[in-house]
Parts: C-alpha cells; structure tokens; sequence
C-alpha cells in the first residue's frame, strides 16, 4: 500500500488482531481505548517503507517532545510501535515472519468497508485483512520516550481465517436427534 503523502499518518495494509473497535478495553488497568494490533508479513516491503517513511516523519515533528536538554536521542534509541513477531512472540503462529504494530484511540474510530460504507465494528474479527489509518507521533513521559501509534480508522478488505481460535466445537459435542430426551441428567 503506498503512503498517503510524506506525513506521519499513513496507510497500512495488514491482518488485524485483537481488535477492540466496537468497545474500548482496558490493558493493565489503564484507560479504555479502542484499539487493534495489525501485523505486518515482513515479506510487505512497500507497506514496511511506508510505516519507515512514517516513523522518521513522526521522529523530525517530535523535537520539542524528544529533546533532552540539547540533544535528541537518535531513532534507534526510542521505543517504536512496530515489533518482532519472530522475536516477540515465538511460536505463536500468526506471528511468524512478521511484525506488528499496536495502535489505538480514545475515541471510536469509523470502521468501512472496501467502497468505504460504513459497517458494524464487531464485524471486524481478528484475521481480517485492514488498512489501517494510523498516525506515528512521538511522546515523552518523564519515564520512556519514543514514537507511538494513534489509530484514525479501519477498512476491511476481506474476511480470513480466524486467529487464536481453540478447537472446533464439532470436537467435543456430537449431534443429537431432537427427540432424544431420555439421556438428560434432570
């Protein structure tokens, strides 16, 4: 997916994981946010260069916020938003050869579809491949400095296969006539 313009808000194309989009959650007790995690396959070289241009864009506005004293830490230094699949979380296989990338919002972002119409948030599941309109900012909070990721809105391109489903419910039922009541416990 190409970049909007040479700003630190872009488009990126990707699968979506736990998507909060319908209801804020909270993490660890923070405030409630809608939200997603988008992973990225890392063989997507012109979404990763878009994300880069991105990140350094998001780096330059971010002087003020990054300056300690007269000195700005240099990129490498900073937590990013973008992560390791491989190195992160290892063995989980909707991970694997990729990155990926948290983003959220306060508030209730739109949710469309692929001729941008609006559509219901709970109908994005984790697997769906997104682009996902984020915005690179960076942030200094006294503790950790670095770039984060705001997210602006969702459009689905296509449904997928679910991730992080558990074993089929066909597995552990069998089907059962409907007249059959002889066998209940009560």
């Amino acid at each position: 997916m190409s970049e909007n313009n040479t700003s630190n808000r872009v488009v990126l194309k990707g699968v979506i994981n736990y998507p909060a989009l319908a209801q804020p959650k909270s993490i660890n007790g923070s405030a409630p946010k809608y939200g997603a995690c988008l992973i990225i396959r890392k063989e997507d070289v012109d979404v990763l260069n878009t994300y880069q241009r991105a990140l350094e864009a998001a780096y330059d506005a971010g002087d003020r916020k990054l300056m300690t004293g007269k000195t700005k830490p240099k990129l490498n230094l900073l937590r990013c938003p973008l992560h390791d699949g491989d190195l992160d979380k290892p063995g989980q296989e909707a991970y694997e050869n990729s990155y990926y990338l948290n983003a959220s919002s306060k508030e209730r972002v739109p949710v469309v579809d692929r001729e941008l119409n609006p559509i219901d948030p709970s109908e994005i599941y984790s697997g769906c491949v997104v682009n996902a309109s984020v915005t690179l900012y960076a942030y200094n909070t006294g503790v950790s400095k670095g770039i984060a990721a705001a997210l602006n809105g969702i459009q689905l391109i296509r449904k997928g296969e679910r991730i992080g489903w558990g074993p089929r419910i066909d597995n552990d039922f069998q089907v059962l006539p409907d007249d059959d009541e002889s066998d209940l416990p009560f």
